[in-house]
């Protein structure tokens, strides 16, 4: 399924050209910030990157244009804890909740004004899917403690959610560009879904075996991306 989805994509971008006399391909990435909603209960950021190709159509009389890109961004959350040790004091713990996505997002751009300068603004959709996380980390912790982290059997591999972007496009020669963006990306769907669990066994160290029950866990992405990159014009002139 994940090499039909990746044809998938490819043919997108590449069929491109077809939808207008140039096309625009460029490669960016940077920094993200992960937030993610755990049962309406929100967890600290997770810091984090991503890396994006991309195909936009292009022409000098229309500010307007379509675009395709294909990425590899990490979504997830962190949380953090402050113990005390007797011994050396204050012990702060981090740990990172991370699944990596490979995603297709399809959308519309609107330049402000064309020139050496162009600030603009950008909306999509996006389809995303799973291709790893780091939940099997956490599996020992689980077991003394398995309300505390998900698991791996209840992550939902497949998600589609939305795009809104900005940013300006810096011409350095007729056929190089740079860009710099800041976009939200919010799900729509659900990163993890666990039902109710009844009759769960954990070990408490200082009770022995215990049974307890588990309530639903629902668990969503919002990202925020700031992206730096290049564009490459491909030109199409027409000579009568």
């Amino acid at each position: 399924m994940v090499i039909k989805f990746q044809a998938f994509v490819f043919a997108v971008l590449i069929s491109f050209p077809i939808f207008g006399q140039s096309t625009v391909y460029g490669i960016k990435g940077g920094p993200l910030i992960g937030i993610q909603n755990w049962n309406n209960s929100q967890r600290g950021p997770l810091l984090s990157g991503h890396v994006i190709v991309s195909a936009e159509t292009w022409s000098e009389e229309d500010l307007n244009s379509l675009f395709a890109q294909l990425g590899y961004h990490n979504r997830g959350s962190s949380i953090r804890q402050l113990f005390i040790n007797p011994n050396t004091g204050f012990n702060p713990q981090s740990r990172a909740f991370v699944f990596s996505n490979v995603g297709l997002t399809v959308g519309a751009k609107r330049r402000i004004r064309a020139g050496t300068w162009s600030p603009f603004y950008s909306v999509g959709i996006r389809g995303e899917y799973t291709i790893r996380t780091n939940l099997d980390e956490f599996q020992d912790d689980n077991f003394t403690a398995p309300t505390a982290y998900p698991l791996n059997e209840f992550v939902e591999p497949w998600n589609y959610g939305l795009y809104a972007g900005g940013g300006t496009e810096l011409r350095l020669t007729e056929y190089i560009g740079a860009v710099f963006e800041l976009s939200v990306n919010p799900d729509l769907s659900r990163q993890y879904f666990q039902p109710p669990l009844n009759n769960v066994s954990i070990y408490n160290p200082w009770t022995g075996q215990t049974i307890t029950s588990l309530r639903e866990r629902t668990i969503r992405n919002v990202t925020l991306e700031f992206t730096v990159g290049l564009r490459f014009l491909r030109k199409v002139v027409y000579i009568d």
